[in-house]
């Protein structure tokens, strides 16, 4: 999915102050965490839904897939008084975390039911693990090797599976043989 001049600033807001919100307890929760699960909820309604959450570029960055427009956006939420960042040590196997913290209510009337349970699912899943090790998962994605470095992310790649077995080697020749591509 390319990016769009439909994508929708608000909506992304409202999802990084709701995350934020609910990882409030979630002592792994951090600014590569969120990227985390910002990526996959977009990516997990581009499969359920048929569009993703808030029509946003994800780009590759080192630690993994994250918004294009994050940090304008973060930088609003906190010019505004709705979020703020602090440093947070947690504990000496890891680096010090920035976290995102939201001071206002996140207007999730934004998103539909079907989108608010896709959100809260997926937080829920990703709630156990650090960033570091969410990275590595990213890592093994098709959406992340799709992607070079600060390139964007095409969402049609969630649709791809993580290894290829070879009944998909065998109908990829069948198709490849039934519509003259070899």
């Amino acid at each position: 999915m390319s990016p769009t001049p439909n994508r929708d600033d608000r909506k992304l807001a409202e999802l990084i102050l709701y995350v934020a919100q609910q990882s409030l307890d979630d002592p792994f929760f951090g600014a590569v965490k969120l990227n985390k699960i910002l990526f996959q909820a977009e990516s997990q309604a581009y499969l359920r839904l048929g569009r993703t959450l808030t029509d946003q570029p994800y780009f590759r960055l080192e630690n993994g897939p994250a918004p294009q427009h994050l940090r304008p956006i973060r930088d609003e939420l906190m010019a505004a008084g709705r979020a703020g960042l602090v440093s947070q040590d947690i504990g000496p196997a890891y680096r010090p975390q920035e976290r995102l913290v939201a001071l206002d209510q996140p207007q999730m009337n934004l998103f539909t039911a079907d989108e608010r349970e896709l959100i809260d699912a997926t937080i829920a899943e990703l709630r156990p693990f650090t960033g570091t090790t969410l990275s590595a998962r990213t890592h093994r994605l098709p959406a992340w090797r799709a992607a070079k470095d600060k390139e964007v992310i095409p969402f049609e790649t969630a649709f791809l599976s993580e290894t290829v077995t070879q009944v998909d080697l065998d109908r990829a020749l069948d198709l490849a043989l039934e519509h003259d591509w070899a």
